[in-house]
């Protein structure tokens, strides 16, 4: 039984299926078209009862997309799509994400200045001056070192011609003792005959002594005898006269050459002298040269022309250095990298530089240098990374990038690189890890190492497997080293 009962509204609401009336209308609303079926049959669900529904439909949604293959990989399903196909990728940057900031430093460096003080006279270069090794790069007030090297050479030109005086002196003397010499071996023979003339004359006498006493010969005869004894007597002392002046004119000149040589001697010793005094000149005088160490690029130019320049660094209104020079071929980048991080890092690394200048061209390194101490106060470990292509616009100083990539170059140079597989492409792991790689359509074995765990359901490997590669996920135990690859099952 239909039973018909009127809805009741209030007031100020007007139904939606209900004209409104107004006031002045004297038209009769139809009261049978108001009337609601009551049956259980035909009656609909409450604005609560359709909310429910809806927060029933959305838990039922939520729960069948975490039991679909999509929504949960990682466990075993009765809609397994079977063996397929995954592409290996490249573990650059590091998934640790290791990167630090740094700036771009010269390993060569110099300060260019004198040991010396003086007045600047002389400065060549500019910010950006190339220069070549040993050229002069300024110089200080020089004249007083240059008057001193003079002098120095005038005292050893004196002391030169002294010992060549004595030299000549030397060699007369060595001439006159040879002829003192030479009479000494005169007067000996001429003393020698004067001894043995002499010796005979009295002989001679003695012999006759008696036939004179005897008057058996005449008194002139005995006269002769006598004088030629006294004669011979006379010039055997004559010859030991000459002898001994002979003698005594080699001792004189034996002395004076001695004399004359140790002359030499010390003209000898003040020469060395002279040409160490020279020597220090010279070096004084090349000290007022400021010249360049190595070969490379003047970026800043800290002195002018008429500037003091202090030997022990600037004091006052001295200056410390003249110029900064750097060695372009040297440069590197210099990076702090926290203590933490540095479990990551290994001498040889592959790097990322990134300039600044240009942040998204990557230009290739490696790491030179893990320096062996930390720093206390900031928790820091400074490292140091090579250009292995040196950009063209680099600069000192400029600010850097550098991301640590999973390469490390070895000795021979060569890279070895990580990449990125499905970690159901990796069977029998740990005990004997293994890929298969679809190559030609057949499917190569290769042996793997773990490098690490990436996500959960990746793995990062090191091996013979290269970025692009195409592995096998899932292959089950059907699978052989050189069998065809018909393709993925979908």
């Amino acid at each position: 039984m239909i039973r018909n009962n009127p809805v009741l509204l209030p007031a100020t609401q007007t139904h939606p299926w209900i004209s409104p009336m107004s006031e002045s209308s004297d038209k009769q609303p139809d009261l049978a078209r108001l009337s609601i079926e009551r049956s259980s049959s035909s009656r609909g669900p409450s604005g609560r009862g359709w909310l429910i529904a809806i927060l029933v439909a959305v838990v039922a949604f939520l729960g069948w997309r975490l039991m679909s293959p999509e929504g949960n990989s990682g466990e075993d399903r009765a809609d397994d799509p079977g063996p397929r196909t995954a592409v290996a990728r490249s573990a650059v940057p590091s998934a640790s994400g290791v990167s630090a900031n740094g700036y771009v430093i010269a390993r060569r460096k110099a300060e260019l200045s004198t040991v010396l003080s003086g007045r600047l006279v002389e400065i060549h270069v500019e910010e950006g001056t190339r220069v070549t090794k040993d050229q002069v790069i300024a110089r200080i007030q020089y004249d007083d070192y240059e008057t001193q090297l003079e002098s120095a050479r005038k005292s050893h030109a004196v002391i030169e011609a002294r010992r060549a005086e004595a030299e000549a002196d030397v060699a007369i003397s060595s001439s006159t003792l040879t002829e003192e010499k030479r009479a000494v071996e005169v007067s000996r023979t001429r003393l020698e005959a004067a001894i043995t003339e002499s010796e005979e004359a009295h002989r001679e006498v003695e012999r006759n002594r008696a036939s004179y006493e005897a008057h058996d010969i005449s008194e002139q005869d005995w006269d002769k005898l006598q004088t030629r004894a006294r004669r011979a007597e006379a010039l055997r002392r004559s010859a030991q006269a000459e002898l001994l002046r002979a003698s005594a004119g080699v001792e004189t000149a034996s002395a004076t050459l001695e004399a004359r040589r140790t002359a030499v001697k010390t003209y000898d010793s003040e020469l060395k002298q002279a040409n160490a005094q020279i020597r220090s000149a010279e070096i004084l005088l090349e000290k007022t040269f400021v010249r360049a160490p190595f070969a490379g690029i003047i970026v800043e130019k800290s002195a002018e022309k008429g500037e003091v320049v202090a030997a022990t660094g600037a004091a006052g209104n001295s200056k410390g250095s003249v110029a900064t020079l750097v060695d372009l071929e040297t440069l590197e980048v210099q990076v702090e990298l926290p203590e933490t991080r540095l479990g990551a890092i290994s001498d040889g690394m592959s790097v990322s530089i990134f300039l600044d200048v240009d942040p998204q061209k990557a230009w290739p390194g490696a790491v030179r240098q893990i320096w062996p101490k930390a720093d206390r106060q900031k928790g820091t470990v400074e490292l140091r990374v090579l250009f292995k292509d040196r950009p063209p616009i680099l600069r000192p100083d400029m600010g850097v990038r550098a991301v640590f990539d999973d390469k490390k170059t070895g000795k021979d140079g060569s890279e070895t690189s990580h990449v990125i597989v499905p970690a159901d492409a990796v069977h029998n792991n740990p005990t004997n890890p293994h890929v298969f790689l679809v190559e030609n359509g057949r499917l190569r074995r290769v042996g793997v190492a773990i490098v690490g765990d990436v996500n959960g359901n990746e793995l990062r490997i090191g091996s013979a497997v290269e970025a692009g590669a195409v592995v096998v996920v899932a292959p089950g135990a059907t699978l052989k080293d050189g069998m065809t690859w018909t393709g993925d099952p979908k």
